[in-house]
């Protein structure tokens, strides 16, 4: 399995990800909601607001993270982790925990 950072050419798989993830485990109407939210957070955050983190192999994505860049009422700066999709033939297998580890390595 190979993890990288995230590329808008790869949007549409991953939104599919999404939209396949959600509708296996909430149904299709929970699915396509969080596949609208994935696409509007891709297309209207700035890039450099949105770090992503996939998990593929074969050109095929297995898992999806996003860190996003917000500000707290002191002025400091942070991230938080949300949304997160593994495909359900994956699951239980660690690559969420491991997509998770090279994301924060990455933020570091």
């Amino acid at each position: 399995m190979k993890f990288s950072i995230f590329s808008e050419s790869k949007s549409q798989k991953v939104i599919d990800l999404f939209k396949s993830v959600f509708s296996a485990s909430e149904g299709e109407e929970e699915g396509k909601v969080i596949a609208d939210f994935v696409a509007n957070l891709i297309s209207t955050t700035r890039p450099q607001d949105l770090i992503g983190c996939i998990a593929e192999e074969n050109e095929i994505i297995f898992g999806c993270i996003f860190f996003s860049r917000f500000t707290v009422p002191s002025g400091q700066v942070a991230f938080i982790l949300s949304p997160v999709a593994v495909s359900t033939d994956v699951q239980r297998t660690g690559i969420g925990q491991k997509l998770v580890q090279y994301g924060l390595d990455h933020l570091r």
